[in-house]
């Protein structure tokens, strides 16, 4: 369960963040299969962290995403997502992942990208269509 000081301090993020800085469709382009559209996901990931998922510094910058259920449930699908608990996970071990469950932190469809002092909003948009 997380505390409630972790919630605020994640509700700052967002509420300081770059307002939908990265979008990402969740229908495919035509002539995409939706499995090779989801890893375009990770493309986004990068320009929401600031175009540099690999630091080349002594310390790296830790690389954070916060997500509520809809994008969390495509980031838990990619390809080297290990997840670490409940709600927690990190991927391409880059990014340290945390679902949010309540939408007053993180609005639906909606998810935060952190590193460092640069925080991005990112939103899932569209339907899926068949």
């Amino acid at each position: 369960m997380r505390s409630k000081f972790g919630d605020k301090i994640t509700k700052s993020l967002y509420d300081n963040a770059q307002y939908n800085s990265v979008t990402w469709p969740l229908c495919p382009p035509e002539g995409i299969a939706f499995v090779e559209h989801k890893l375009s996901f990770v493309n986004l990931l990068i320009l929401g962290s600031g175009g540099l998922p690999f630091p080349h510094l002594e310390v790296p910058i830790p690389l954070r995403i916060f997500a509520s259920p809809e994008p969390a449930n495509i980031i838990v699908c990619l390809p080297y997502y290990e997840s670490l608990g409940d709600r927690q996970g990190t991927l391409n071990g880059i990014w340290e992942v945390t679902r949010i469950l309540d939408p007053e932190i993180i609005p639906d469809r909606e998810f935060l990208i952190v590193r460092g002092d640069h925080a991005a909003r990112g939103l899932i948009t569209g339907e899926f269509t068949y």
